[in-house]
C-alpha cells in the first residue's frame, strides 16, 4: 500500500500522506502502527537471498537501513498529520529462534503509549539466536503485540478489497468475502501473485487468525480513500471481518 511493490525501493508518498491524515482524523487514543517492507524490505531481503536464513553483517545492515529509510518518511508524513509519532526498532527489542519471537521487550514501547506517543514499528531483520538473522514481517509484529497488549482492534490495511475467494488479479470473478472464519485459511485461500518473503496474504490471515479470539480483526483497501479512517472508528466499511 504504501510502495510500489513492483518497483525497488519506491515509495508511494501520495498514500502515505493521505492514510497519515486518515489516522490522525480518526483521533484513536492507544494507537500503535506497523507497516510493512514493500519493495524496501522485501527487494532488499530476495536481493541478499535472507529470506527467514542465515545472513552476512552487511546484508543485515543493508536490508535494516532500507527499512529505517521508509520508516522515516511514513513517521515524518503522521507528524506532518499532527499525530506525535515516534520510530520504534524492531531489531533492538526482538529476538527470534528459527522465525520465532522468543523475546520482545515491551516495557519501553508500554511507557511511550502511556506518554500518549504514537509507536511506529516496521517489518525488520532482527537477530536469530539459531540461524543468524531472521525476517521478522509487520504482520508477526501486530500479531505479538495485539496479544501482549490487550488490543481491541487491528486494522489490515492490503491493496485489494479484502480476502477473496481466489487471487483477484489473476482472476476477476473473485468474490470477496466480507466474513471469514479462521478455520478456512487453508481450503479458500489461493497463492499470492507477487513476491513476498513473509508469505503473502496466507502468512498475514494465519498471524491475525492467532488474535481474532479477544482482537476485532478488519480488513481493508488501504489505496481507497476514506477506509482507514472509517474502520479505526468502527464504522461499517467494505473489507473483510475476520472471525475465530
Amino acid at each position: 500500500v504504501i510502495t510500489e511493490k513492483d518497483r525497488p525501493l519506491t515509495p508511494n508518498h501520495a498514500t502515505i500522506k493521505r492514510i497519515a491524515r486518515e489516522i490522525a482524523e480518526a483521533r484513536i487514543e492507544n494507537l500503535l502502527i506497523v507497516h510493512g517492507g514493500g519493495s524496501f524490505g522485501h527487494y532488499m531481503a530476495k536481493k541478499y537471498g535472507v529470506g527467514i536464513s542465515r545472513v552476512r553483517a552487511g546484508g543485515f545492515s543493508r536490508i535494516h537501513q532500507a527499512m529505517v529509510a521508509l520508516n522515516r518518511l511514513v513517521v515524518n508524513a503522521l507528524i506532518s498529520a499532527g499525530l506525535p509519532a515516534i520510530e520504534v526498532q524492531p531489531s533492538a527489542l526482538i529476538t527470534m529462534r528459527r522465525g520465532e519471537i522468543v523475546e520482545f521487550r515491551l516495557r519501553a514501547l508500554r511507557q511511550m503509549l502511556a506518554m500518549g506517543l504514537v509507536p511506529v514499528l516496521y517489518g525488520d531483520i532482527v537477530p536469530d539466536v539459531e540461524d543468524g538473522a531472521s525476517i521478522v514481517s509487520g504482520d508477526k509484529i501486530v500479531s505479538y503485540l495485539a496479544r501482549e497488549l490487550e488490543a481491541s482492534r487491528a486494522v489490515i490495511c492490503v491493496d485489494v478489497d479484502g480476502i477473496y475467494t481466489e487471487d483477484p488479479s489473476l482472476n476477476p470473478r473473485a468474490e470477496l468475502i466480507e466474513e471469514f472464519s479462521a478455520s478456512e485459511i487453508e481450503a479458500k485461500l489461493g497463492p499470492s501473485s507477487r513476491i513476498d518473503v513473509t508469505g503473502g496474504m496466507i502468512n498475514k490471515i494465519r498471524e491475525m487468525a492467532t488474535i481474532v479470539s479477544r482482537t476485532n480483526v478488519l480488513i481493508v483497501n488501504g489505496l481507497k480513500e476514506g477506509l482507514v479512517r472509517a474502520a479505526l472508528l468502527g464504522e461499517k466499511v467494505t473489507g473483510t471481518r475476520l472471525t475465530p
